[in-house]
Order: C-alpha cells, then sequence, then structure tokens
C-alpha cells in the first residue's frame, strides 16, 4: 500500500507539472526552480492550509490532541497565521486557494449567504436612531456573520426586531477586514458580500453612542476599548470601495419604512415612559389595575341603583 501511495503521488506530481507554465505566471523571480520543486512546494502549502482548516474546525473536539501542536496550540501563532493566510498576496496562486475554499466550504458552510440585489443601499438611520424608533436589537447565537435578518413586529402586541450576529472588533479586524475587501473588488466584483456587510455597518453605526449600544446589547465586542475609536474604524473601511449592489438592500428599505411610521415611533415613547424601567412598569400595571376595579366598582354603583 505505501508503494501505491507513492505512486499516486508521483502521478499527482506529473498531473500537476503540465500547468506549470500558466502556474509560473503567478511567481516573480522563480526562473531558477524546476517543474518538480514548484509542483512540491505548492503541494506543500496546500496540505498545510487544508490540515490546519481540518484541526482548527475540530479543537473543541480534540482540545487535549491539539494542545500540543504547535500552531493550533499557541494562539498568538495561530492568529499570526491567520493573518497572513488573508494576505491577497498570498504564497498560493489564487486559482488554487479558490479550489482549497471550495472543498472547505463544503465541509463547514453550515449556511448560505443573503442572495445579492442588484441595488446599493443609498440611506439608512443609524442604529441609535431605529432603537428610539422602539426597534428590538437581538444577538443572533450561532448564525453565520452575514445573517442579518429583520423580523417584523405587530403594533401593540410584538416589536419588530433587528437580529445581528455578533461583530467582534479587535487590533486586527482592519488588517483582515481590508484585504477581504480588497479580494472581492479585484475578484469578485458582483459577489461583494463583506463590502455589503460593512457598509451596513458604517451606515449603522455613527457616533460612540451607537457602539455603546451594541455593546450594551451584546452585539458588538469592544476589543479597541475606545467606542469612538470603534466608530472611526468602521467609517473609515468603506473609503475608495464602489458598491453597485447589496445583499442587505431590502432589509434597508424595510428598516426605513420601519423608522418613518409614526404609529412605531408613538409605541416607543409610550413604552420609555410607562415602561422604562421594572419600578416603573410595576406602577403602571398596578394603576391600570386599578382603573380597570374603579371602572368595575363605579358600573356596579350604577347598576344597583
Amino acid at each position: 500500500m505505501e508503494i501505491q501511495k507513492l505512486r499516486y503521488l508521483k502521478e499527482f506530481c506529473k498531473r500537476q507539472e503540465s500547468k506549470t507554465e500558466n502556474i509560473r505566471g503567478y511567481y516573480d523571480d522563480i526562473s531558477q526552480t524546476c517543474n518538480t520543486e514548484l509542483v512540491n512546494m505548492i503541494l506543500l502549502d496546500s496540505v498545510f492550509i487544508l490540515e490546519l482548516f481540518l484541526r482548527n474546525h475540530e479543537e473543541k473536539e480534540h482540545t487535549k490532541d491539539h494542545a500540543k501542536d504547535f500552531i493550533i496550540g499557541k494562539p498568538w501563532l495561530r492568529t499570526d497565521v491567520q493573518q497572513d493566510l488573508v494576505l491577497l498576496e498570498n504564497q498560493l496562486p489564487f486559482a488554487f486557494l479558490e479550489k482549497i475554499y471550495d472543498f472547505a466550504k463544503k465541509i463547514f458552510m453550515k449556511s448560505h449567504p443573503p442572495i445579492m440585489h442588484a441595488k446599493s443601499i443609498e440611506s439608512l438611520c443609524s442604529i441609535t436612531k431605529l432603537h428610539r424608533a422602539g426597534l428590538k436589537l437581538k444577538p443572533a447565537r450561532n448564525e453565520c456573520f452575514l445573517n442579518i435578518k429583520f423580523v417584523r413586529g405587530i403594533p401593540c402586541l410584538w416589536r419588530a426586531e433587528l437580529q445581528l450576529p455578533c461583530f467582534d472588533i479587535d487590533d486586527t479586524t482592519e488588517y483582515v477586514v481590508r484585504n477581504l475587501m480588497a479580494l472581492e473588488q479585484c475578484h469578485y466584483p458582483y459577489e461583494t458580500y463583506i463590502c455589503s456587510y460593512i457598509r451596513l455597518w458604517d451606515f449603522l453605526i455613527d457616533t460612540a453612542e451607537d457602539v455603546d449600544l451594541l455593546v450594551g446589547k451584546k452585539i458588538i465586542v469592544n476589543g479597541l476599548g475606545d467606542s469612538a475609536a470603534v466608530a472611526d474604524l468602521v467609517n473609515k473601511l468603506c473609503n475608495q470601495i464602489a458598491e453597485v449592489q447589496s445583499c442587505y438592500y431590502f432589509m434597508s428599505e424595510q428598516l426605513n419604512g420601519y423608522y418613518e411610521n409614526f404609529c412605531n415611533h408613538t409605541m416607543a415613547a409610550l413604552r420609555s415612559v410607562y415602561f422604562g424601567d421594572l419600578w416603573i412598569g410595576t406602577g403602571t400595571v398596578a394603576a391600570v389595575v386599578l382603573l380597570v376595579l374603579t371602572l368595575i366598582q363605579t358600573i356596579c354603583s350604577v347598576l344597583a341603583l
């Protein structure tokens, strides 16, 4: 069996050697590298990435087994490797990375990204304004970060709800996001999911007040410490980014329609005044009960006459 494995490896290398001229076009200054060496280098890097994906995915189930791993067992080193892998100028040709991604997506992808709309978002209220209009904010658990959902409510019965997966912002966010956005702008101009995602956050977050609200709702994890710094980071990420379509266009129209509805503002004001906290809400309920009992007593007295 071991001999057969070596034969398969040899045949695989031969299969790839026929494509080496195309592969060489992706690299600078490799004229001194022979075809076999080039194929072996790409094979080694590809297997490394695939095994890293698998080990990272299995970490929770095999914590003890991977604790001794040179990369997985060292969080600081794993972070460095992750940052290297998201670079647009990665050591592997993009065509190879795309095939690896397609393979990994079949194994790990649990949900599909939202559908792209032919229009881009032109305007949208900040998250604080939407919240003041009565919109309920809820962190979405175990969801793809792209799956942001607007759930319509029924006036006077239950509030409309915006469900947002947790957005973890730290010192590496700008580095990672800018590379992913550059990748989409260069290679996927009509599948700009990351650009649409960041563009939506750009509309929702205007000031530090917006960040504080989202942190309080456990939707944003502020690893920078300063809310103003988070707002500034999000607002600058979309500079010089061209957006011709968005997977959140329809949802943005729903949110704008919700904000422009006068009844939503009225109900939000009533909730704020009469049910602002536990004590105010308890007092309101007690007053309503007392009013109802008084009304019943009055009706009974009138009927007794």
